[in-house]
């Protein structure tokens, strides 16, 4: 920096690499000439004075230089500000970077970058203003890279589809990286496996390592045979990590390891997923429970705590984390007959728990970007979702109140609104909050089009796509609302909870095997399971609906337009965590008891 070569134009990239092989070499050197010239008011750095968009890349340099440098807590609000910027990047989207067209190349990076951050922190060498930088940012964020390669390695070790290259050292120096942090100590062995299996097929391509890849930029395209050998070089001599961790990182993801465990060994038993890979559902188990710090806060923003309710909702943050209206099934209108204080069954505590509900849903940052038509969809379906739990709570009440007063014990819902088809695709299906979750989803599809000149598009864009996707949503909602009858009925009974199999449907048309032998309670019990039975069945139908909906919604979405893909890869998403829903009601009750 004090003496730039002349006729060259400085560079942050360049400087801040420089900077970082000085001092890993042993020479001091300190970056406070390349902040003072690159710094730019956003708190990032710019690559050369002018450049309209940040580089990627070049922040990842940068902050590397500043992690290492002689005394790196000088220089901790930057590094702070950086951080916070690459998180911002990465959160937001597919990070490209303007100098490599691998997607795995400012993966490398900032994997090394945030695990050096880390290492500072965790021995206390670097003290952060905010603590949630970390835990609920860098962790998850680390965790979400090693997922994304260990995910995307193929059965030959690779992660290209032609011979292994340069990407694919940047894929094995990322799991390097990442090698022995403690957040993920569960896939440690996988971790190396996948190391080791990489090694081997980039060795077996040796011969061709001189070879370029044209993946760098410049004003055009271009490879290096020297940057592909050198990485390459570096992916299979770099050693596993030996750094001794201390308890500041182990503290974070320690206290979850034997529900992630329980978990991991709970989807394994499910049909959907038995055939999986255990290290897959383990990964996916543990970057859910990374939002479990962030959920909880956000929940705890609008719901009061019940004393002896568990969130149980939040042991599975997998599932949640694509749904984000909480109160899916039926937690709200079962609400518990002890409240934490008496204030909150006064209706003026009602109205404001209700209140910071539907603030935070309808003035959600994302949802405000939607098109006009999404929101006002939404609002609708809101107020459907909430008219539901006041249609269950008063038929709750009246069902409760008839087996008070009736002489003879029964099962039977006498008295309901509507048969048991209409009421599993209204009021059932509305309560579940499925068509209201699916609305919001649809919102935060579309807000990413959003433009100060150019509001905007709905994300189904014609009356038939609506009616197809809408159709969709209607046939999940009875799906899950229909499992999770099959899984709570014993829950339901206890509390006199309506459920599917107290409309006259199930009571009154099923055949007894039963003589004078029998006694009344052998007698219930059979009753009991062939109406779960025929719950069971009307659940498969319901799947095979959801699948031929989605299939007539797809084939509508067959476009090679960027906004077709992302819109069917949505939908699939969230089709995929209602199954897997629908799957855990069937298999056991999740639902809070609250009586």
């Amino acid at each position: 920096m004090k003496r730039p070569a002349p006729d060259f134009l400085p560079d942050a990239d360049d400087t801040a690499k420089s900077i970082l092989m000085l001092n890993l070499c042993g020479h001091r050197v300190t970056p406070d000439q390349m902040l003072s010239h690159f710094k730019i008011s956003e708190g990032h750095v710019q690559t050369f004075f002018g450049e309209r968009n940040a580089s990627f890349s070049t922040n990842c340099h940068v902050l590397m230089a500043l992690l290492n440098a002689p005394e790196p807590q000088r220089y901790s609000d930057q590094i702070e500000r950086i951080a916070e910027y690459l998180c911002d990047c990465w959160s937001s989207g597919p990070v490209k970077d303007k100098w490599n067209t691998s997607f795995h190349y400012p993966k490398m990076l900032l994997a090394q970058a945030m695990m050096q951050l880390m290492r500072l922190w965790d021995s206390c060498l670097l003290k952060l203003s905010s603590r949630d930088l970390i835990q609920l940012r860098v962790c998850r964020i680390l965790i979400q890279i090693l997922n994304r390669t260990l995910f995307s390695q193929n059965r030959k070790g690779t992660w290209s589809s032609e011979d292994p290259s340069e990407s694919d050292a940047y894929c094995l120096l990322t799991l390097l990286a990442l090698d022995g942090l403690p957040l993920v100590a569960l896939l440690a062995m996988k971790v190396r496996s996948a190391i080791q299996t990489g090694r081997q097929a980039l060795l077996l391509s040796e011969s061709k390592w001189g070879k370029p890849q044209r993946i760098w930029v410049g004003k055009t395209m271009y490879g290096s045979c020297t940057l592909t050998e050198s990485y390459c070089l570096a992916a299979m001599n770099a050693p596993f990590s030996t750094h001794r961790w201390e308890d500041n990182v182990k503290a974070i993801m320690g206290p979850y390891t034997r529900n992630v465990l329980q978990l991991c060994r709970f989807f394994s038993s499910l049909p959907e997923y038995s055939t999986d890979p255990q290290w897959m559902i383990l990964a996916s188990i543990l970057e859910g429970f990374s939002f479990f710090p962030q959920l909880k806060d956000v929940k705890s923003e609008v719901f009061p705590h019940q004393d002896g309710a568990e969130d149980i909702y939040l042991d599975i943050p997998q599932l949640i984390a694509y749904t984000v209206p909480t109160g899916t099934d039926d937690q709200e209108s079962k609400a518990s007959d002890k409240p934490q204080n008496e204030d909150s069954r006064s209706l003026p505590a009602v109205e404001q728990v209700l209140g910071r509900y539907i603030t935070a849903v309808l003035l959600h940052g994302r949802i405000q970007a939607a098109s006009s038509s999404d929101r006002s969809s939404l609002r609708t379906e809101l107020q459907t979702f909430l008219g539901a739990h006041i249609e269950q709570l008063q038929d709750n009440v009246g069902f409760h109140h008839q087996i008070l007063t009736s002489q003879v014990p029964t099962k039977r819902w006498n008295a309901p609104r509507t048969s048991h088809y209409t009421w599993g695709h209204t009021t059932a299906a509305s309560h579940t909050s499925c068509p209201f979750a699916f609305r919001f989803y649809t919102c935060l599809i579309g807000h990413r089009s959003s433009d100060a000149f150019f509001p905007s598009a709905d994300v189904f864009d014609s009356g038939y796509t609506k009616y197809l996707a809408e159709d969709v949503s209607s046939h999940i909602a009875v799906m899950i609302r229909l499992s999770n009858d099959y899984g709570s009925i014993a829950r339901d009974e206890g509390e006199c909870n309506i459920n599917s199999v107290n409309f006259p449907e199930f009571q009154g048309c099923t055949e007894l095997n039963t003589d004078s032998t029998l006694d009344e309670a052998y007698a219930g019990k059979q009753q009991t399971r062939q109406a779960k039975d025929q719950l069971l069945r009307l659940v498969q139908y319901e799947r095979r609906c959801v699948d031929e909906a989605c299939k007539a919604l797809f084939e509508n979405l067959e476009s090679t337009s960027k906004k077709a893909r992302n819109t069917r890869d949505a939908v699939e998403l969230f089709l995929g965590v209602a199954k897997m829903y629908a799957d855990l009601y069937e298999a056991r009750d999740i639902t809070n008891r609250v009586k």
